[in-house]
Parts: structure tokens; C-alpha cells; sequence
């Protein structure tokens, strides 16, 4: 009954750490948005050359995307020219860090800590771009486009400018629709990171957690774990206190966000086996290597994690810490107000909708056809914006209404099916 009455104060001593640099990096990330024109990336990934590669992997590095949300990026900009080595380059680097997980880490974890982690992330997407570059070939991608000829008989085209983005695009992206997508795993995080510091004893790991052995072991638990990279901040941290390295957790916060079950298998299925293993070898091996050149770096500049991290004081923090935190807090609980209402409302709208599931009989060619797809593979407001721009460019699609909570598609317009659902399934999703 003792640990679970000081589950609560380590639970808060975890959260208030955490969720100030939170709320900074959450600012970052609008701010980051409102910079990047949505089609730039691509533009600047279409050859197979070395600078391709170091571009994928510098706009990697800030991009606030997770291991399942950067799968549709990547995906999009190869579809769009960007050679397979820049393709690979950004699924290596992205996830691992990002503009909103760069000030958490610095802030939790000190300023070596902080700025190996991105230039780590940066120099792992190079590897791996370089290595596909030199042993995949241009006849082993895994899919062509297929021709289909465009049509702008479809409301979908236009040959208006996108809107421009404004500050209220910033806040909806960064404090609505980003922290809609890492709101859970956050949470997850620091439950976690409260369950490891008060359950497991004090240097439970100091026997395995040091050199090989401990990254090993968390190499195995890591790779298939679906964590995001502001999460794993305090799971790191936990493992650290436990007996954990710093280059053991430095390998968690590498491996776990860059990857996990469900990624590893969509970039197999849509860039090829040869390309999923040169990916996942990458990140392991970079992620071992980083965790040793970190420990010897902060050994040579005789850092102690430990006593950095046991040096946080308890329950007596400045007023601007108090301030951000209660910001972060109130946009964390509409988070979590909007994921569980969507639940809820999704669920209604699929049962009234039941008798519409027979949809795939109807004329392809009719001009009121309505179809409901159910999509597997979903994870975030990024895979729904890459599925309905897949499905929105087929010809004749005059709208597609696309649920996470639901995990559908509601597509309208004059339409042909099988065009539909090959671009579902060219976008790495499966339909069920």
C-alpha cells in the first residue's frame, strides 16, 4: 500500500519535469509548420546523389514526426520523385528526434545528452541513405505508380494557391492535431517512467545495464515498441536510475521511437525487404554505436548522469515552470477530451452506417456512388491526411471523409473502385 500512496507524488515529479519543455516544443513545432511549405520536402530529394541524402536527413532531424507518422511522409515524397537513399535518410532520422523533443531532452537529460541525441539521429539517416544508395537499384522498388491519367472532372482539382498559413494554423497543428497524435503515447510515457522509478529497486540493472549487455537487452525491448520521442525521455531517464548507462538509454531513445512492429512491416511492404533490412540494420547499428562514442564522451568530460538526474528538486519549482505547465496541462486534458469523444462519436456513426457495407457492389461509374472502406494501418492525423490525399487524387473522387477513430474512408463522387483502393494500398495501408 506504500508504493501505491508514492505513486502519485512520483507520477507529478515526472509530469512537472516533463511538461513545461513540452509546451516549448509544442511551440516549436507550430512555428515549424508555418515555416515548411507541405510540398518543399520532395522537391528537394529527387536524385540519388550524396546531397539528397544530407537534405532528407537535416529536414529530418526538427520534422515532429513519430515512427508510424513519418511511414505516409516518406512514402509521399518517393512517390514524388525523392530517390530511395533520401527516402530512407528521412525515415532513419525523423522519428528518433525532433523540434519538440530537442528542448525536453536538453532540459531533462543536460546539454551533451541534448545535442548528441539530433546529431546522432542526423548522422544515422546519412548511413543508411548512403548504404541504400549503393546497394539498392533503381529495378528494386517495390512499386510503380500506376498510370492512371489525371482528370479534373473531380472537385479535388484546382488551380488555386493553397492557402497561407496563419497563426492560428499554428496553434491548431501544434497544441490540436500534433498533440492529438503523441497525447497517449505521452501518457504511457510517464505512467511508465512513475511505475519503473517506484517498483524497480535502486540499481536493479547495475549488473546488466552497463556496456553490450544492457544495450543489448534494450535494443530487444525497444525495437518493437511503438513510443514517441518526447515520451521515451522519461522512460530513459527511469532506466538510467535503475542501472541503466547512459549509452543503454541513449539506444532506447534511439530505437524506440525510430521503430516498431507496424513500421517495420509497412516499409516492407511498400519499399521492399531489401530496403526494410538496410533500414532496421542501420538504426540498430548506429543506435549501439551511438551509445558507446555517448558514454565515452561523457566519461571524457567527466559528466554524471546520475547526479544530474537525482539533482532535480522535488515539488519547488520557478513560476515559469508552474505557468507552462498549467498551459500544457489544459491543452493535454482537450487532447484527451477530443481523442476520447471521437472514439465514441466514430463508433456511432460506423454502427448507424452497417447497412451501407455492401458498397462495393454499387457502379463504379455512377455519379452517386458512395463507398466505405475500413483501412488498417492508421496511426495519426498524418496517416489520415496521406490517405485522403491518395484517395482525393484519383480521378473523379469529389470527396473523402477519412476517420482514425473509425479507421474508414467515406468516398464519394464518380469514381472507379479498383483505382481507389490501389491508392490506399500504394500509400502503405491495408483495406480490410
Amino acid at each position: 500500500m506504500s508504493k501505491l500512496n508514492a505513486f502519485f507524488p512520483e507520477l507529478l515529479t515526472v509530469y512537472m519535469e516533463l511538461a513545461p519543455y513540452l509546451f516549448i516544443g509544442l511551440a516549436f513545432v507550430g512555428i515549424l509548420h508555418l515555416i515548411i511549405k507541405d510540398d518543399w520536402i520532395g522537391k528537394q530529394l529527387g536524385n540519388n546523389k550524396f546531397s539528397a541524402v544530407l537534405k532528407a536527413a537535416l529536414v529530418g532531424v526538427p520534422m515532429p514526426l513519430c515512427s508510424c507518422g513519418v511511414i505516409p511522409t516518406a512514402l509521399h515524397i518517393n512517390k514524388q520523385g525523392a530517390s530511395k537513399g533520401a527516402t530512407v535518410s528521412f525515415l532513419i532520422s525523423t522519428p528518433q528526434t525532433g523540434i519538440d523533443s530537442i528542448t525536453p531532452t536538453i532540459g531533462m537529460l543536460g546539454p551533451v545528452f541534448g545535442i548528441f541525441r539530433p546529431f546522432w539521429a542526423f548522422l544515422s539517416g546519412i548511413v543508411g541513405g548512403v548504404i541504400t544508395n549503393l546497394f539498392v537499384n533503381k529495378r528494386d522498388q517495390a512499386f510503380e505508380d500506376k498510370p492512371i491519367e489525371s482528370s479534373c472532372s473531380s472537385s479535388s482539382c484546382s488551380t488555386e494557391k493553397p492557402a497561407k498559413k496563419s497563426w492560428k494554423d499554428i496553434f491548431k497543428y501544434a497544441f490540436v492535431e500534433f498533440l492529438d497524435d503523441i497525447s497517449p503515447q505521452l501518457i504511457v510515457g510517464i505512467v511508465l517512467a512513475a511505475l519503473i522509478a517506484l517498483f524497480v529497486p535502486e540499481n536493479f540493472f547495475q549488473t546488466y545495464g552497463k556496456g553490450f549487455t544492457g544495450m543489448a537487452i534494450i535494443i530487444i525491448f525497444g525495437l518493437p515498441l511503438y513510443v514517441c520521442a518526447t515520451g521515451s525521455i522519461p522512460i530513459a531517464i527511469s532506466l538510467m536510475l535503475k542501472g541503466f548507462s547512459p549509452g543503454a538509454a541513449f539506444v532506447f531513445l534511439t530505437v524506440g521511437p525510430a521503430t516498431n512492429i507496424a513500421t517495420i512491416s509497412m516499409v516492407m511492404k511498400a519499399l521492399g525487404t531489401k530496403i526494410m533490412l538496410i533500414y532496421l540494420g542501420s538504426i540498430t547499428a548506429m543506435a549501439l554505436l551511438g551509445g558507446f562514442v555517448l558514454n565515452l564522451i561523457l566519461d571524457t568530460l567527466k559528466v554524471d548522469m546520475n547526479l544530474m538526474l537525482m539533482d532535480h528538486p522535488e515539488m519547488d519549482y520557478p513560476m515559469w515552470q508552474i505557468i507552462l505547465t498549467i498551459l500544457f496541462s489544459i491543452t493535454l486534458m482537450f487532447s484527451i477530451y477530443r481523442r476520447v469523444a471521437g472514439m465514441f462519436s466514430k463508433k456511432g456513426q460506423s454502427h448507424s452506417r452497417d447497412g451501407d457495407c455492401g458498397s462495393d457492389s454499387q457502379d463504379a461509374t455512377d455519379p452517386t456512388n458512395e463507398t466505405i472502406l475500413t483501412i488498417e494501418g492508421m496511426t495519426c492525423s498524418h496517416c489520415v491526411k496521406h490517405v485522403k490525399e491518395s484517395i482525393e487524387e484519383v480521378p473523379g473522387v469529389s470527396s473523402a471523409d477519412v476517420s482514425l477513430a473509425g479507421k474508414s474512408a467515406i468516398i464519394s463522387g464518380d469514381y472507379n473502385l479498383d483505382d481507389v483502393k490501389y491508392a490506399v494500398t500504394s500509400a502503405g495501408y491495408k483495406i480490410k
